[in-house]
């Protein structure tokens, strides 16, 4: 075999696994779809505080500590998940942040103080969240050199849907059940982000 034949079918090779090939694609809208769901509960804050003031009959003060605390914890924990990226496969701590943060969520079920809600939904689910949504900025950043810009946009882009579905469901959920039930089923909804994030790979 010539080194041009060969050059051509490591180039093809490439296209179909390395960096910028076709399946880095998939990987993108796979990352998508696990920012879809994990970022569910963001979009729904506004009727956590009113179902919490309602539920617990607490201060608003009191209940927004569990969202306050959700949205800190998405940030402050970004380091750790950084230095664990260096020890532990992208795919392992997406699974497992998606599975920590639903099952967090659904626990809110059982509790019956904003205390426990803070625990739970605030420092774990928050916690878990900025693991997969942050291993999922690294995959992207590892499968695109040439179109990492494009490719961001379309995980952004596909993030946004949750703008659009979640909100509505919520208030569907709150209106029929009450806040324990939309707790559980909220945390059913998050684990689907494992589904997607089953595709998450990083490139050979």
């Amino acid at each position: 075999m010539s080194s041009q034949e060969s050059a051509a079918k490591a180039r093809r090779k490439r296209r179909k696994t390395g960096p910028d090939s076709h399946y880095s694609w998939v990987v993108a809208l796979a990352c998508g779809g696990v920012n879809v769901f994990m970022h569910a509960s963001g979009k729904v804050v506004g009727l956590l505080f009113f179902g919490m003031l309602e539920e617990f009959s607490v201060s608003r003060e009191t209940a927004a500590w569990p969202l306050v605390l959700n949205n800190t914890l998405l940030n402050l924990a970004a380091p750790a998940f950084g230095f664990l990226s260096k020890f532990f496969p992208i795919r392992s701590i997406i699974l497992l942040s998606s599975a920590i943060s639903s099952v967090s969520v659904a626990l809110c079920f059982f509790v019956s103080d904003v205390f426990y809600i803070s625990l739970l939904f605030g420092v774990i689910h928050g916690a878990a969240t900025c693991g997969a949504v942050l291993m999922t900025q690294v995959c992207i950043n590892q499968h695109f050199i040439r179109r990492r810009g494009t490719a961001a946009g379309v995980v952004s882009a596909i993030s946004g849907l949750n703008c659009v579905i979640f909100p509505p469901l919520y208030e569907y959920w709150m209106s029929h059940y009450d806040l324990h039930w939309s707790f559980l089923l909220l945390g059913a909804c998050i684990l689907n982000s494992m589904a997607f994030g089953l595709l998450v790979r990083s490139p050979a």
